[in-house]
C-alpha cells in the first residue's frame, strides 16, 4: 500500500509490503527497509496508546513461524539473487548457521536458520532471482 506522509514540512511517499506476520518492507521514497515488529514490543505499544476517540482491541498475535509438510520454511526477507547455497539437502544446520549469500542492493546478505534442524529441501539455485517473501529452505 503506497501512502504520502507529511512530517513538519517535509512529505514523505511511503510504500509498505507485508512479507509475513509482523514483517514487512518499507520503502520512503524510493530507499528500502526490512522491519521486524517483536511481539513483545507490539504489545507494549499497544498498552501505551490513549486516544480518547479511538478504541484499540489487542489481539493474539499469531507466531511468524510457520510449519510447512515435516519442517519450517526460511523465506527471502527481500528480493535479490542468490550468490551462494551453503547447504545441501540432508545437511544438519544449527539456529544461526548461515545457509545461503543473497545479493541484494549491491550487497551480499548471509541468510541465517531461525532454527536447528535438517535441510529437507533447498528450493533455490545460485543465479536465482528471488521476490521477498520468497521460501528458499525448508529446515525439518
Amino acid at each position: 500500500m503506497k501512502y504520502k506522509v507529511k512530517v513538519g514540512d517535509n512529505e514523505y511517499e511511503v510504500e509498505v509490503s507485508e512479507i509475513s506476520p509482523m514483517k514487512f518492507e518499507v520503502s520512503v521514497n524510493g530507499k528500502k527497509a526490512v522491519i521486524e515488529i517483536l511481539e513483545e514490543e507490539f504489545k507494549r505499544i499497544f498498552k501505551e496508546v490513549k486516544a480518547p476517540s479511538a478504541e484499540v482491541e489487542v489481539k493474539e498475535i499469531p507466531k511468524v513461524e510457520k510449519a510447512v509438510a515435516e519442517g519450517k520454511e526460511i523465506k527471502a526477507e527481500m528480493s535479490g539473487t542468490i550468490v551462494k547455497v551453503l547447504v545441501k539437502e540432508g545437511d544438519e544446520v544449527k539456529s544461526g548457521q548461515p545457509v545461503l549469500i543473497l545479493e541484494a542492493m549491491k550487497m551480499e546478505n548471509e541468510v541465517t536458520s531461525p532454527f536447528s534442524g535438517v535441510v529437507k529441501e533447498v528450493r533455490v539455485k545460485e543465479g536465482d532471482r528471488v521476490s521477498a517473501g520468497q521460501t528458499l529452505v525448508v529446515i525439518g
